[in-house]
């Protein structure tokens, strides 16, 4: 009573700044416990392994920013227009029994309208995006994931040379396929689930490309066994065995989507192909078998020709990743394999040591990223709008 238009002014904003801090002060304690779950949710399935739960200075000053601006922006209008008011002309109309105009109800309306649109959306895409998670994770992937464990070597980096570097490769896959509770080993130099990839062209016998043909396809160089390993069905044809060697004829086993694409209506096995395009390539390579469909970048791209090549045929063969399938859980034999490998070369380091599942895991770690993200943002969409909507109703209906 009495104050003047300045004062209710600066009485209404410092009001609206008081309660722009104290929901900052909320929001930074549901910030540090959201960024917290976060955080531990991603480092279990290994996307990252150095992230931190720390709330960065920057932001929060941005942040500070953001609610000090929101603050005089939603403050400073209505108080400016409550110091516009006439107060004979506003103590008339209560006298008259008039509410709310009917602009401020409209305006409220569309912002509830606006801020329930924006929420809907939100949990839309978190769904979106989840069930995009839940597919890929379903999605068929041409061999079984569990009891394997994997790990790499690389010789090359110990000045092994490639002839050196195979002749250990198949001493450690006999030493560690003597070991009790192991079923089968097996080695490939591109690990699977690692976006770890090499490709280029490929000529087939008998088939005539035409225009405009896309001719590469993937490859890997893998030990015999890999398939039995991997539980990958061979469809015909036969395995690698230790006598594919160097000297020996060049060999290749293709996939099923291969055989569609180069070989329709025929029996590739005993045709020769090509590791380049063009019409000087040779065909000096024998298709000695035919495997199922599998994938191998990660789980969401689609299967694509590819061509499997003994290491042992490899002349630049310098490193491994071995599949080790177990009767057991596997991280309980992991010492064990370590020990397999210390006691052919001390001096060899070994990485990268988990199981096939997790591998498959986190090559998924996009997917699992956005759909935790956007059910965060969500969750506190919803929460927000819930709290904004009981505010407008109770203040309405007072």
């Amino acid at each position: 009573m009495g104050a003047g238009r300045l004062r209710i002014l600066r009485q209404l904003l410092t009001e609206s700044i008081l309660l722009a801090l104290a929901g900052g002060s909320v929001s930074l304690i549901v910030a540090s416990w959201t960024l917290y779950a976060m955080v531990h949710s991603l480092t279990n399935v290994g996307g990252m392994m150095d992230l931190s739960a720390r709330l960065d200075p920057l932001m929060l000053a941005y942040t500070l920013g953001v609610a000090l601006f929101t603050a005089v922006l939603f403050g400073f209008f209505p108080a400016l227009r409550v110091v516009r008011i006439n107060p004979q002309t506003s103590l008339r109309s209560q006298g008259t029994g008039l509410g709310v105009g009917t602009s401020n109800v409209r305006l409220r309306k569309w912002l509830m309208v606006f801020q329930v649109s924006m929420t809907v959306l939100l949990l839309a895409g978190a769904g979106l995006f989840t069930q995009s998670l839940i597919n890929i994770s379903r999605a068929s992937l041409g061999l079984q994931k569990d009891h394997v464990i994997q790990f790499t070597i690389a010789p090359e980096l110990s000045r092994y040379t490639p002839e050196q570097t195979t002749v250990f490769i198949d001493r450690l896959r006999s030493n560690l396929a003597a070991l009790p509770g192991v079923r089968s080993v097996s080695a490939a130099e591109l690990p699977v689930f690692s976006d770890s990839e090499a490709s280029g062209g490929l000529t087939a016998e008998g088939y005539i490309a035409p225009e405009n043909d896309e001719t590469f396809v993937e490859r890997n160089w893998i030990s015999p066994g890999y398939f039995t390993t991997m539980r990958t069905a061979l469809v015909s044809g036969r395995d690698f065995t230790d006598a594919d060697r160097l000297a020996s004829p060049k060999v290749a086993v293709i996939n099923e989507t291969l055989v569609r694409h180069y070989f329709s209506g025929r029996n590739p096995v005993g045709s020769h192909i090509g590791l380049s395009s063009g019409p000087l390539a040779k065909l000096d390579i024998e298709v000695v078998g035919v495997v199922q469909d599998s994938k191998h970048n990660n789980a969401r791209d689609p299967v694509i020709p590819f061509v499997y090549i003994p290491y042992a045929q490899d002349k630049t063969f310098g490193h491994a990743t071995f599949y080790v399938r177990t009767v057991q859980d596997p991280e309980a034999i992991s010492p064990t394999l370590r020990r397999s490998v210390s006691s052919l070369d001390a001096n060899l380091p070994l990485y990268d040591m988990k199981t096939l599942a997790r591998q498959v895991d986190e090559s998924m770690f996009v997917e699992r990223l956005m759909a935790l993200l956007s059910g965060c943002l969500g969750s506190l969409a919803a929460l927000l709008a819930a709290i904004g909507l009981y505010g407008v109703m109770v203040y309405m209906v007072a």
